[in-house]
C-alpha cells in the first residue's frame, strides 16, 4: 500500500518491492522466509543422487539439510502454494524455485533433464521417491539369509 501524499487517497501496487516488504515480514520459522544463504544451486549435503543404488543416503541427507533450513514442507507437501494468496502465493513461488534449485543441485547430469521442466518440488521429491525407492525383494532375502547363517 502507498499513500499518495498529493492527494491523501490510498492505492494498492504489485510488484517486487511489494514482496520484498512482505517477505521480511517472514520470521526465521516461517517456511517462505529466505536467509542470505538460501541461494539457488547451493549444496545442501555432499550425496549426489545417482539412482537406486544410493536414493535413501541422498534423501535422509536432504531431509536433514531442508529440516534444518526449515523448508521440508516444499518436499514432504505440507507447504502447499494453495496455503496462500496475493502476493504471498509469488513469495512461495520464489521459495519452491530455490528449493527445487537444490534438488537439481544434487542429482546426477542424467536426472537433472527428467526435473528441469517441473515446476513443483513436492512433485519432483515424489517422482524420485516413486522412480528409486524401491524394494529390491530378492537382495533383501540373501542380505537375511546371509544373517540367519
Amino acid at each position: 500500500m502507498t499513500i499518495s501524499s498529493e492527494t491523501n487517497q490510498t492505492s494498492t501496487r504489485s510488484g517486487p518491492n511489494d514482496i520484498e516488504r512482505s517477505s521480511s515480514t517472514f520470521d526465521s520459522f516461517d517456511p517462505l522466509f529466505l536467509q542470505s544463504s538460501d541461494v539457488p544451486g547451493v549444496n545442501l549435503a555432499q550425496c549426489l543422487l545417482i539412482g537406486m543404488e544410493n536414493y535413501t543416503l541422498w534423501r535422509n541427507s536432504m531431509t536433514i539439510a531442508l529440516l534444518g533450513k526449515n523448508k521440508i514442507g516444499f518436499v514432504d507437501g505440507t507447504c502447499k502454494k494453495e496455503m496462500y494468496e496475493g502476493q504471498i502465493a509469488y513469495q512461495w513461488e520464489c521459495v519452491n524455485a530455490v528449493v527445487l534449485s537444490w534438488i537439481m543441485s544434487l542429482v546426477s547430469k542424467d536426472l537433472v533433464n527428467g526435473i528441469v521442466y517441473s515446476s513443483n518440488a513436492h512433485k519432483v521429491w515424489m517422482d524420485l521417491e516413486e522412480c528409486f525407492d524401491k524394494i529390491n525383494a530378492p537382495r533383501v532375502y540373501h542380505v537375511y539369509r546371509g544373517i540367519a547363517t
